[in-house]
């Protein structure tokens, strides 16, 4: 998907989730974003944290939320063209933006 987004030069929202931690972020056509954000997992490497800390359900809704906002922010221009990479800790209660 992400090789089928930056052939076509469109920016593409996507998340990860591991217990009750998440990030969301928006990868532009030649950015490396979403390598930032799978890591190994990209590479056909090592499983990340989700293999050990799984997924509530609350976790991937709220990442789910997060990513469409993203998409709907760039679908209509409002996307400040900055790389933001959203950590989302259900925890403790935060979302903090991480500028890449």
């Amino acid at each position: 998907v992400v090789g089928a987004a930056q052939a076509l030069g469109l920016p593409l929202s996507h998340g990860r989730v591991a217990g009750e931690e998440g990030f969301a972020m928006t990868s532009r056509p030649g950015g490396k974003g979403w390598r930032a954000l799978l890591g190994d997992a990209a590479a056909g490497g090592a499983p990340g944290a989700e293999s050990l800390l799984g997924g509530p359900t609350l976790t991937p809704a709220a990442i789910a939320v997060l990513e469409v906002r993203l998409a709907l922010r760039a679908i209509i221009g409002q996307d400040d063209g900055e790389q933001v990479l959203w950590h989302l800790d259900l925890g403790g209660m935060q979302l903090t933006p991480i500028i890449m």
